[in-house]
């Protein structure tokens, strides 16, 4: 199972989190069933932040970003289907 980190776990502020969402720069969060708690797979955070640390252009990281919203779509429509294992 993919371990989840939650927004107090992220040290970055609300306002400068949503404008990196929205510029492509961080995977978009997700809430949890029922809540308003927002969260995020800690593996996709830990790509975007080592391509951060090897120098990555804000292009390259809009690229993972984009790989991580559409493993994120097929994962679900395998789960949909039936065909995750």
């Amino acid at each position: 199972m993919r371990k989840i980190i939650f927004k107090r776990d992220v040290p970055i502020s609300n306002t400068v989190l949503w404008q990196l969402q929205k510029d492509g720069l961080f995977p978009d969060s997700f809430k949890l069933h029922g809540s308003k708690t927002v969260a995020w797979y800690s593996d996709e955070i830990d790509r975007v932040l080592a391509l951060r640390a090897a120098g990555a252009t804000d292009g390259q990281v809009r690229e993972l970003v984009d790989q991580i919203h559409i493993e994120r779509k097929r994962t679900a429509e395998a789960i949909i289907n039936g065909g995750f294992q």
